[in-house]
């Protein structure tokens, strides 16, 4: 066993040191070079002008062209402009009412159109000074004799030119034409701008490739440690085959080593770029963001320009610092879920900041998200380098405070972190909690402290030990700020004394440990240990004996309802804050079903209505006609075929329902003697042969019809009749119509 462990040990080494050689013997794309490179990076931004951002140095461009434009037109170079600074002043030093910076990219972009592919030194000078001002570098320097110039450096110039120096402004002048910038309509403006992404989309275009090229700079020295390791085992084997001692053996493992990690070096088609042309492609897409956001202003009046810039303000704003570490930043852009009181927000960051950076970028929303309560934020899933959070803030509505909000909620997370991207296993994580999801709530979270383990403790760092009631410990904890959690004496009672120590970065356990060989956790039957937490999963189950007894009950299954609670105060919050807990996986109390069953039907004595009509015959005499009763199934609305079940549950049987019929006597009702045969009335009148016939009488050549009306009264319906006589009416005389003529 022994024995196999040292020749693991051996390849690990070899591995190791022919990676380290291999990145070493390269000229081009090794660690030696990114080292400098990413040192001259540093140096570089160190050394940077502190400045304004973008905006500002827009504004201050403008200002001074402004001036200078007076000094080149007397010169006489208003038609014939020999440089690309002077260009850039006549063009950019005309007074207009235009918003400032998409007046700035509408003017280079012209000046870069006016000139063919290869432009020469104007092009040349013109392109320098829009990446100087998009890196957010001030162009504008203060030379001899209290006088502001352009900055030769600022154009790609070694040295300053006379004409730079004839074109040099007063500082009273320049001062005032930048205040008067700032005052105009224009000046609204340039204040909501300079508080979007454009003040520093260089920077974060920057922190992105940095990150991308960084990662991938690690995968590639993890193929030529797998190549280096594949070598050694190949050669290690060739060695004990052939019956070499040990010291025959070991010998040509350091050279196999060093071959096997540059074959892989060599087959790998990835070339680490320079730093100077990380910076290139950042600032190509620093230009490609710019022109895609004036384009959207183009055409805009100032008021409209700070209307729509407004409007984003107004939304909600994530403040988010990348801590001082190295691997620190990545080129993820994380989805972010922002839920408030009144709303909520969607969307992804656009880039992270640089190692140890701050940046800013705002949401657009309908209205205000109110008090924030939640923020979910995952990893884009396209890039594999993960990100470590040192701060995140968020701020609703431009001007108003800011509020932190950290895993959980938890303060102890001091030291950042970690957003997984892809794969969960591109550390180093520095024993530093890393997932792919994080549920960030605010700091002023209210929280209680629960028994995680019993019996057993994590293997995280202590940061003191102590004895005294478990109250003691919770106070401690909350006084060290690194404190994420405690042991304590088993099974201990609160008023009992105990003793037990303080850790931190224990949410890292599971992930991340000392030596590979090291356990996540230590069985400690002594101890318990206790960790904060805000949230709790609760049930509430249905009981059996709430089940309806009633007759007429369908049935039904009852589930239990589960749902997320706060500790501090047992109030009921939105699910999402139990599923997305970090750290470990809240306990789901099981959902249960309760089945009721059905019961009996109801049932119930039903009068039905009156069947039949009463009797048409003469001569009759008054009755009366009554309806079923019957035995209904009033739940399932359905009439039984016997009274059997109404008769044993003893239901009590309502009237039944009837109705009167009057006798028919000779002598009335409605004759219709229109009607065929007299039939149809049903209704008697006496008329020879005691029944309703229909009488006929020869007209001039038709047949009148006549109805005699129990109310004395009658019509007559008769044809067309020739002649000029008519049958107008008839009148009724005993059992008789008698016609009317005129």
């Amino acid at each position: 066993m022994q024995k196999k462990l040292s020749v693991v040990i051996t390849i690990s080494l070899l591995a190791c040191a022919a990676v380290f050689v291999t990145l070493n013997v390269e000229d081009v794309s090794t660690d030696q070079v990114l080292e400098s490179e990413w040192t001259e990076a540093d140096e570089a931004q160190a050394s940077a002008k502190q400045n304004g951002g973008v905006i500002k140095a827009i504004v201050r461009l403008k200002a001074y062209c402004i001036v200078a434009k007076t000094k080149l037109d007397a010169m006489g170079h208003k038609h014939h402009l020999k440089s690309g600074a002077m260009q850039v002043i006549s063009a950019f030093g005309k007074k207009t009412s235009k918003e400032v910076v998409t007046e700035f990219a509408q003017t280079i972009g012209e000046l870069q159109a006016a000139h063919p592919t290869e432009g020469g030194v104007s092009e040349y000078m013109i392109t320098k000074l829009n990446e100087h001002v998009l890196r957010g570098d001030d162009v504008v320097t203060l030379g001899k004799g209290n006088m502001f110039m352009l900055d030769h450096s600022a154009f790609g110039l070694q040295e300053t030119p006379d004409y730079f120096k004839k074109l040099a402004v007063p500082v009273s002048e320049f001062v005032n034409a930048e205040q008067t910038l700032r005052d105009s309509d224009a000046g609204k403006a340039l204040s909501a701008l300079s508080k979007t992404n454009m003040d520093n989309v260089y920077q974060g275009m920057l922190g992105r490739l940095v990150a991308k090229y960084h990662t991938k700079a690690q995968e590639e020295t993890k193929y030529v440690e797998d190549g280096a390791k594949i070598a050694v085992k190949a050669s290690l084997k060739a060695g004990t085959e052939k019956g070499d001692d040990s010291h025959e053996i070991m010998a040509p493992l350091p050279v196999a080593s060093v071959m096997g990690g540059n074959t892989i070096r060599n087959l790998r088609p990835f070339k680490m770029p320079s730093f100077k042309q990380i910076q290139k492609e950042a600032m190509e897409e620093a230009k490609a963001y710019v022109k895609k956001e004036t384009a959207a202003h183009v055409g805009m009046s100032v008021d409209d320009i700070v209307d729509r810039i407004e409007g984003i303000l107004e939304g909600t704003t994530i403040r988010i610092t990348t801590a001082h570490r190295l691997f620190a930043d990545s080129s993820q852009s994380p989805f972010v879920k922002i839920v408030g009181s009144l709303g909520s927000a969607e969307g992804k960051l656009d880039f992270l900041p640089m190692e140890g950076k701050t940046l800013s970028q705002h949401f657009r929303t309908k209205g205000s998200l109110g008090i924030i309560n939640r923020v979910i934020i995952k990893s884009d899933r396209k890039h594999d380098n993960p990100w470590l959070c040192a701060k995140f803030e968020v701020q609703v509505g431009h001007g108003n405070p800011w509020m932190e909000l950290a895993p959980n909620g938890n303060k102890a997370f001091v030291d950042g972190w970690w957003l997984d991207g892809k794969s969960d296993r591109k550390g180093p994580y520095y024993r530093i909690a890393h997932t792919k999801k994080w549920l960030l709530l605010p700091t002023s979270q209210k929280m209680a402290y629960v028994k995680r383990f019993e019996g057993k403790v994590p293997s995280c760092p202590s940061l003191k030990c102590m004895s005294g009631k478990k109250a003691d410990m919770e106070k401690a904890c909350e006084t060290a700020k690194k404190c994420q959690g405690f042991t304590f004496t088993a099974k201990a009672s609160s008023s009992t004394k105990g003793e037990g120590c303080l850790k931190y970065r224990c949410n890292s356990v599971g992930q991340d440990t000392d030596t590979d060989v090291e356990s996540d956790m230590v069985v400690d039957e002594r101890h318990d240990y206790w960790a904060k937490q805000a949230f709790i999963y609760k049930v509430s189950h249905f009981k059996k004996s709430s089940c309806p007894t009633k007759c007429g009950f369908a049935g039904r299954d009852h589930k239990s309802r589960r749902w997320c609670e706060q500790l501090a105060d047992g109030k009921e919050v939105h699910d999402e804050k139990c599923e997305n807990w970090e750290g470990v996986e809240l306990y789901k109390p099981p959902i249960k079903t309760t089945k009721c069953p059905a019961t009996e039907p109801c049932y119930a004595y039903k009068a039905g209505p009156p069947t039949g009509a009463c009797p048409g015959n003469c001569g009759r005499g008054a009755s009366t006609i009554y309806g079923n009763m019957l035995c209904y199934d009033t739940t399932n609305n359905k009439a039984m075929s016997s009274h059997a079940k109404c008769q044993n549950l003893k239901l009590k049987v309502p009237a039944k329902k009837f109705k009167k019929c009057k006798g028919g006597s000779w002598g009335s009702g409605i004759c219709h003697i229109g009607s065929p045969n007299g039939h149809g009335a049903g209704n008697c009148y006496v008329t020879p042969g005691h029944s309703c016939h229909e009488e006929s009488r020869e007209g001039w050549d038709h047949e009148e019809r006549r109805e005699c009306l129990n109310s004395g009264g009658a019509r007559c319906y008769g044809g067309t009749i020739n002649g000029n006589t008519k049958y107008m009416s008839c009148y009724r005389s005993g059992g008789n119509c008698i016609q009317s003529r005129l």
